[in-house]
């Protein structure tokens, strides 16, 4: 075998695929056929990929696996009473190509470049703003149109700003790696309460569904 015999699957088959391609789509019909390099006679031939058979209907299997990637096609090749298989490497892509989208700016406004921004949130037209960094960590009610700084409260300086969110009339905000969040009055930024989140290591950013903060 090491030195290319007849036993040896590659030197018999080869499966040849539609257009010599490597790639196809979820769902597409392909054509397939199986080389056959010592005219063997072949009694019978099934292809499999991840372990499910691919019938062939006028010479082409259909490429309906749930998963998208890296596949294997193998071919199990029943011959003058022997059996070899052979693989074909392909990649199964999306049966639609992924739209392409672009925007357009519409507006600018001013910002404070030294505000290390975590988190962001529009509120009634205001925006509440979240900053990071030990000993610049804030929150803040800005005027997004002017730039504005309405109202800031100051974290310590041991404490890491990280991301915010609003509900019911409160805001959450999150530190980054002190295991602990701040709750403040959404009208006045006074501090409420405190929060744990032991489970995560570092907190990063919120958002709600209007129900539940996430």
């Amino acid at each position: 075998m090491a030195c290319g015999g007849d036993n040896v699957p590659s030197s018999l088959f080869e499966i040849q695929l539609e257009g010599n391609s490597k790639s196809f789509q979820q769902n597409q019909n392909v054509a397939v056929s199986l080389k056959n390099k010592k005219d063997k006679t072949i009694e019978s031939v099934t292809y499999t990929i991840d372990g499910k058979e691919l019938p062939i209907s006028d010479g082409k299997i259909t490429l309906n696996m749930p998963h998208l990637g890296d596949k294997t096609l193998k071919a199990t090749v029943s011959y003058e009473d022997a059996s070899v298989e052979v693989t074909k490497h392909l990649k199964l892509l999306a049966p639609n190509a992924p739209e392409i989208y672009t925007y357009e700016i519409i507006a600018e406004y001013p910002h404070d470049n030294k505000a290390y921004t975590q988190g962001l949130e529009f509120h009634n037209d205001t925006l509440y703003e979240s900053t990071g960094k030990k000993g610049r960590s804030s929150l803040r009610k800005v005027d997004f149109k002017s730039g504005e700084v309405l109202q800031q409260v100051d974290l310590d300086q041991t404490y890491f700003g990280e991301g915010i969110t609003i509900l019911n009339n409160k805001i959450y905000m999150l530190t980054w790696r002190s295991g602990v969040g701040f709750i403040y009055d959404l009208k006045t930024l006074d501090k409420i309460d405190n929060f744990q989140f032991g489970e995560s290591k570092e907190g990063w950013g919120l958002t709600n569904d209007g129900k539940k903060v996430v």
